[in-house]
């Protein structure tokens, strides 16, 4: 289960990365919404620009904002690894099952599983995916 959540996170940020990188390429970075349109280095304008309309969350989430959502979450990915429990927790623990290397320290007396809950998080914005699975929700 761990590898798959990981390679499945993996590869829904890679994902998002491509669509906001052809996103920005076609429409620029960063989009605002002028007088009746969604403006990047073309404009949107058939979107309608009204309170709460689309044109405003359309250019809330722009290009830009999708590429730091990217690096943030390849970061949290980063910190919260697999480590076999008892590489943290030392000798007396014989168990070969995996922590999370974030969330598991010397002093704990159990390891936090992995994938953790954070992991878990993020894998939920993409539980629409048909790849998601059930046993991944926290």
């Amino acid at each position: 289960m761990s590898a798959d959540l990981t390679t499945f996170l993996r590869e829904r940020v890679a994902e998002d990365e491509q669509i906001a990188r052809d996103a920005a390429t076609a429409f620029g970075d960063t989009w605002t919404v002028v007088d009746d349109a969604i403006r990047g280095s073309l404009e949107f304008t058939d979107v309608v620009a009204e309170p709460g309309s689309p044109a405003e969350y359309i250019a809330h989430y722009d290009a830009a904002r999708a590429l730091r959502e990217v690096k943030a979450k390849r970061a949290l990915m980063a910190m919260h690894r697999p480590i076999r429990a008892k590489d943290i927790l030392g000798s007396g623990w014989t168990d070969d099952s995996l922590a999370c290397e974030q969330e598991t320290g010397p002093d704990d007396i159990a390891p936090t599983p992995f994938p953790c809950q954070t992991l878990q998080a993020l894998a939920a914005v993409y539980a629409d995916h048909s790849d998601y699975r059930d046993e991944w929700r926290s």
